[in-house]
């Protein structure tokens, strides 16, 4: 999850080029950082849930799918101050966080020595 949140962070960084490869490069970047987190995220969860599989499977997937669908009015806010940089503005600091619970989730699941 931390590789593929840090790689939907560089992609998005990247989209800030003003190039069309570079901006392709970025694009790119986030299409295989989101499917690693997302897959990874939801492997993790079905791994790690110690009852209700399913339940706790479904309540991960109305996480994901209801955090997609208030991104847009997260994300306005940012567009009318300052255009696309500001959404790169608006959607890495999401992502950071999202790399701070994976990191701590990480943390939780590794035995301490």
């Amino acid at each position: 999850m931390m590789l593929g949140t840090a790689l939907l962070i560089l992609g998005t960084l990247v989209t800030l080029s003003h190039s069309l490869i570079g901006m392709l490069a970025g694009l790119s970047l986030n299409a295989f950082g989101f499917f690693l987190a997302h897959a990874t995220a939801s492997a993790w969860v079905g791994r790690n849930a110690e009852g209700a599989r399913a339940s706790a499977s479904a309540l991960y997937l109305t996480a994901y799918y209801l955090g997609a669908s208030l991104g847009g009015f997260w994300l306005e806010p940012f567009w009318q101050q300052a255009g696309w940089p500001g959404v790169v503005v608006g959607g890495v600091s999401v992502l950071l966080v999202t790399l701070g619970l994976a990191m701590l989730c990480w943390r939780r699941a590794t035995p301490q020595h």
